[in-house]
């Protein structure tokens, strides 16, 4: 859960969290308040936790608590194109994309449309683990996701399939692309852009 995560930046607010427990632990016993234990030990525990769990799923993208984090912001929605070789002929989709991503976790749903004179032939991948991947250590970063597409249920064009996908994120425009490839022998380019349709 915690890869994305800086480790020195996470041991100095566990060890805040801590100390604030601490204090206001010897606070309520000089004020005659006995809590046996209790607070110093269960207390810490429960709100180290509740910090990580509300962090990792919405504070993780404010100013000041991303600095715990070392991960590009991904979130949203995206159109784009996939540019596809099968059985030797090259083809073109679209793609509607969705990603959502916590600190910790990232899921991809991709909706592809057939083109234009086929227009009701579509398909859903959704990912089945993606994650993102600092390439070289210096904030080239790549999302890759291992993904099931149920395929093409209306005329039967496409058989459900497993894929892959890696995608280079260009941080001054937010676009990404990269290529694939899946289990019916099909592989191609995949270029996403952030949507202006939020």
């Amino acid at each position: 859960m915690l890869h994305h995560y800086r480790k020195g930046p996470l041991i100095l607010t566990i060890l805040f969290l801590s100390t604030i427990v601490g204090k206001g632990a010897l606070w309520l016993q000089t004020h005659g308040w006995d809590h046996h234990g209790w607070l110093g030990g269960v207390s810490v525990a429960s709100l180290v936790g509740g910090f990580l769990y509300v962090h990792d799923r919405y504070l993780w993208r404010l100013p000041g608590f991303n600095l715990l984090v070392d991960v590009p912001v991904v979130r949203g929605k995206y159109e784009g194109t996939v540019v596809y070789e099968y059985n030797g002929e090259q083809h073109t989709k679209r793609v509607v994309a969705e990603i959502r991503q916590r600190a910790s976790h990232l899921g991809v749903c991709c909706r592809f449309s057939a083109e234009e004179e086929r227009p009701q032939e579509e398909t859903l991948s959704r990912s089945v683990h993606a994650d993102l991947l600092d390439r070289d250590g210096h904030g080239r970063w790549q999302l890759c996701m291992l993904y099931q597409n149920e395929g093409e249920r209306i005329t039967g064009s496409t058989g459900a399939h497993d894929g892959f996908a890696a995608l280079d994120l260009d941080p001054a425009t937010g676009i990404l692309k990269g290529h694939y490839f899946n289990g019916r022998k099909s592989m191609g380019i995949m270029e996403l852009v952030p949507s202006t349709n939020k």
